[in-house]
């Protein structure tokens, strides 16, 4: 959320673009006071839509991440920011 947190205000600090979209604000609103997440969810994919089409500021980067698993490492967890939990991991014998 911090990212699409960052266009909610023109007069926000960081909003370097200044721009402001009253649709956008209220997508953003409506998901913090949302408990279904898969609610929540559809208000951010809607708001980031309209950022996109509205384009504001325009993604130049983006990083490539590459890794390897061995078939042997069970129970790890890979977040969608590739960040790694090992807390259940466990090795097995390959076959």
């Amino acid at each position: 959320i911090y990212m699409l947190q960052t266009f909610r205000y023109q007069d926000d600090g960081i909003n370097m673009s200044r721009w402001q979209h009253k649709s956008y604000q209220a997508l953003l609103k409506a998901s913090e006071e949302e408990l279904d997440t898969e609610k929540r969810l559809n208000y951010f994919r809607q708001a980031e839509a309209l950022l996109m089409h509205e384009m504001p500021v325009i993604p130049i980067y983006f990083t490539t991440i590459c890794y390897s698993k061995s078939d042997a490492l069970k129970d790890y967890y890979l977040s969608d920011l590739y960040e790694v939990d090992f807390r259940w991991a466990y090795l097995v014998d390959p076959e």
